[in-house]
């Protein structure tokens, strides 16, 4: 028996979410650590430029990172709401009542 809401739509999308997270913590990962600014872009009296640079590169990363967790925590959401959806429908059909309707017709 199918469900009344369409969870396989939202277990596709929910997939689509899960993948494009994992992809984006790969992408990310394969990426920031080549990202760097020549070493003779950096003036010779430093005046805190390596440090804001560092401070700034950390940003990105667990920024970057945090929205990979962002799909995969909407992925994982919906997959939680199509469970509940099937849960719910399958307890539906179990109602005493039903089960006395359909022994009567």
């Amino acid at each position: 028996m199918g469900t009344s809401v369409e969870t396989q739509t939202l277990r596709g999308a929910a997939r689509a979410y899960l993948e494009f997270g994992r992809q984006l913590h790969e992408d990310v990962g394969a990426a920031l650590p080549t990202c760097a600014i020549p070493s003779t872009a950096i003036p010779t009296p430093d005046g805190g430029f390596t440090a804001t640079y560092g401070a700034a590169y950390t940003a990105v990363d667990l920024g970057a990172r945090a929205c990979a967790d962002v799909f995969t925590a909407v992925g994982n959401a919906l997959t939680r709401v199509a469970n509940h959806y099937e849960d719910q429908e399958a307890e539906n059909t179990k109602h005493p009542l039903l089960e006395r309707l359909r022994f009567l017709s």
